[in-house]
């Protein structure tokens, strides 16, 4: 898929407009599971959200069910990334900054 790195086990696919959330059970090597931002126009990894390694979610070692989460319009639109891990099980949210212009809209 897109050439994700050899290793990743991705769980489930949720698309936002040219955009796509690629949750991972495992990373390269095993490692905890990163959750790819696919650009499916290009097609490219344009991010790739490590939460447990990164940003400090560490009951997050298996990442399932990332969605794409939108609050607001315009200017005031926010827009979330949802997930769900397991080993041990939990739930996380993180917001993302600096939206470009030509972010679709949903």
């Amino acid at each position: 898929m897109h050439g994700l790195p050899p290793g990743s086990t991705v769980c489930d696919v949720d698309l936002w407009g040219d955009y796509a959330l690629a949750p991972c059970l495992n990373g390269p090597d095993n490692t905890p599971g990163p959750i790819y931002i696919l650009n499916l126009k290009r097609p490219a990894i344009v991010s790739i959200l490590r939460p447990k390694e990164d940003l400090g979610y560490g009951d997050a070692q298996h990442i399932h069910d990332a969605c794409w989460y939108l609050r607001g319009e315009g200017a005031d639109r926010e827009v979330y990334v949802l997930f769900t891990n397991w080993n041990p099980g939990g739930v996380g949210a993180l917001r993302l900054l600096n939206l470009r212009s030509e972010t679709p809209p949903r």
